[in-house]
C-alpha cells in the first residue's frame, strides 16, 4: 500500500479532505450563476416537501449548495472510504447523512442497504427530504430498484403522502471521468431535471 493511500485511510485525513471539499463546493456555489428552470421550482418543491431528490452518480456535487437553509435534507452516502469523505462534506454543508448504498442482486445486504432504506422511510415520515443517486455503482445511468421501491413505499405504506414523493433527475453534464466537475464561475441549472409524482 502506497504512502498516500495509507494517509488517505486515516480518520483525520478523511475529515480534512471532507472539510476542504465542502468549502470548495461552497465557494463554487457562491461564484456560480444559477438559472432556475422553471423559475418557481422552489415554490413548487416546498408545496410537496418532503421530496425525493435523485441524481446520476457524479452529478450530485452541487446539490448541497442548491439547498435553501430552511430545507431539511438527508443524503444517502455509501460506507466506502470515499463515502466517509462525502459524508463529512455533506454535514459541513448542513445536509444530514444516511450511510448505505444500493447494489444489484443481494449485494445491497452487505452494503447496509436494508437499514439505509428503513432510515430513508423514517426520514420522509419525519419531514426531511431524501437525496440519493438513482443509479447503483458500476451501472451508470440506469436507475436501481432501490429508488423505485422507496417512492413506491411512500405511496403504499403511508410513510409519506403520495403527493410528496417527487424525483428530480440531473441532465447531462460536461464529460469527465466522474461525470461532473464543479468549477467556479460556471453557469448552472438549479435545481436540474424533471419531477415525477408517485401515487
Amino acid at each position: 500500500m502506497g504512502l498516500w493511500r495509507r494517509i488517505g485511510e486515516q480518520g483525520w485525513a478523511k475529515v480534512t479532505i471532507g472539510v476542504a471539499a465542502a468549502e470548495y463546493l461552497r465557494f463554487v456555489g457562491m461564484t456560480t450563476r444559477f438559472t432556475l428552470e422553471p423559475a418557481d421550482i422552489y415554490a413548487r418543491g416546498e408545496q410537496d416537501m418532503p421530496i425525493i431528490l435523485a441524481f446520476w452518480h457524479g452529478q450530485h456535487l452541487l446539490a448541497p449548495v442548491a439547498r435553501r437553509i430552511e430545507h431539511k435534507v438527508n443524503m444517502l452516502v455509501s460506507r466506502h472510504r470515499d463515502g466517509e469523505i462525502n459524508a463529512v462534506a455533506a454535514r459541513r454543508l448542513g445536509v444530514g447523512t444516511i450511510r448505505g448504498s444500493g447494489n444489484h442482486g443481494r449485494g445491497f445486504i452487505h452494503k447496509a442497504g436494508v437499514a439505509a432504506f428503513q432510515a430513508m422511510l423514517e426520514s420522509l415520515a419525519e419531514g426531511s427530504s431524501i437525496a440519493l443517486s438513482a443509479d447503483v455503482p458500476k451501472v451508470a445511468r440506469v436507475a436501481g430498484l432501490g429508488i423505485i421501491k422507496l417512492a413506491a413505499s411512500c405511496s403504499t405504506t403511508g410513510t409519506a403522502p403520495p403527493s410528496i414523493c417527487r424525483s428530480a433527475a440531473a441532465p447531462a453534464s460536461p464529460p469527465s471521468r466522474s461525470g461532473f466537475r464543479p468549477t467556479p464561475t460556471i453557469p448552472a441549472l438549479k435545481p436540474p431535471g424533471f419531477s415525477l409524482r408517485i401515487g
